[in-house]
């Protein structure tokens, strides 16, 4: 990725000074704009210095315990070491990174570079049962280079939106709960590729036709999408509640971007919203065969493959005044 964009956008060039230094040229209210964003979600996810040493201390007796299980023999399969990584975004703070089977890390997290374990489980109430990690496959082990550095940082990000208490850790029960996981799901990517790319273009695509921050909502948006659509135990036991909550999308997306201060974009993505339920649908299905086998999850992709311009609520609602429940 980088930050070039077209020139009819507002962002008409950028670049990085030296590693993780913010330096945009663009218009500069525009600019200014960005830098005060960034400013302020850095802001709002470093944790202040009582939740950083309660993170700082529980991650070294973490650390201990688990090197000393490797040591025995007695880790987890998957667990390959431990390590430290420094952040240029949040004051050269440390945070604790897991070496992990590559094979394992593709299972859980398809296609990622690296990826986070909040720290805790949904078992009714919220549950800690380790310190947040970064998780990174261990063909990556020893990378430096400055765009995986900057994948390190979103993940970072993501740690500090754990240990702050802002990362969502999975849906609720009902509509409702999935309504609340995909906003959270919006606002953690979007805030993680926002600091990132901003910082280090590299991951962002050269011949995008969308600015900087359109492409992080976009992110965002996609992601809660994916996480939403892609739980086959919901389509199972509650494919309606599914179904509900696609039909509610269309309003609730324009609330969700307000409260993130994203609204300029609202427009946009209801417009297109047919396009990118479908393609997450798509994507899910293919992460997570199981879901081929579930009756109303199959219905519902095949109705939205069935339609060059589908309309995903239009369809929700079909299905679910077709019975299902």
């Amino acid at each position: 990725m980088s930050l070039t964009v077209n020139s009819d956008e507002l962002w008409h060039a950028a670049r990085v000074a030296r590693d993780g230094a913010l330096e945009i040229h663009a218009d500069a209210a525009d600019c200014r704009s960005l830098r005060e964003r960034c400013a302020q979600i850095i802001e709002h996810l470093t944790p202040n210095k009582q939740e950083y040493d309660l993170y700082l201390g529980s991650a070294r007796d973490y650390d201990g315990l688990m090197r000393s299980a490797i040591r025995l023999g007695r880790a987890r399969v998957e667990t390959r070491g431990f390590g430290w990584r420094k952040s240029r975004l949040f004051n050269s703070r440390r945070y604790l990174v897991a070496f992990v089977d590559d094979a394992w890390a593709q299972e859980v997290a398809p296609d990622c570079d690296a990826f986070v374990s909040p720290g805790v489980e949904r078992s009714g109430t919220f549950l800690v049962t380790v310190p947040p990690l970064v998780m990174i496959p261990e063909s990556r082990k020893r990378l430096r280079n400055r765009a995986f550095r900057s994948v390190i940082e979103h993940e970072i990000v993501h740690v500090n939106q754990a240990i702050r208490g802002v990362y969502p850790l999975g849906p609720g029960p009902g509509v409702q709960g999935l309504l609340d996981e995909y906003q959270g799901r919006v606002r953690m990517e979007y805030q993680a590729n926002l600091l990132q790319l901003a910082h280090w273009p590299d991951h962002y695509p050269q011949d995008s036709d969308l600015s900087l921050e359109h492409w992080c909502v976009l992110r965002g948006h996609t992601d809660g999408l994916e996480r939403c659509l892609g739980l086959p135990e919901r389509w199972r036991t509650a494919p309606g509640d599914v179904l509900t909550f696609v039909e509610s999308l269309p309003q609730h997306l324009v609330v969700v971007f307000a409260k993130l201060g994203i609204d300029d974009f609202a427009e946009w993505f209801v417009a297109r919203l047919g396009s990118y339920v479908r393609a997450a649908a798509g994507l899910v299905a293919r992460w997570r065969p199981e879901l081929a086998a579930i009756g109303p999850f199959r219905e519902f992709l095949k109705a939205l493959h069935s339609d060059a311009t589908p309309d995903p609520a239009a369809i929700a609602r079909r299905l679910r005044r077709a019975g299902v429940r």
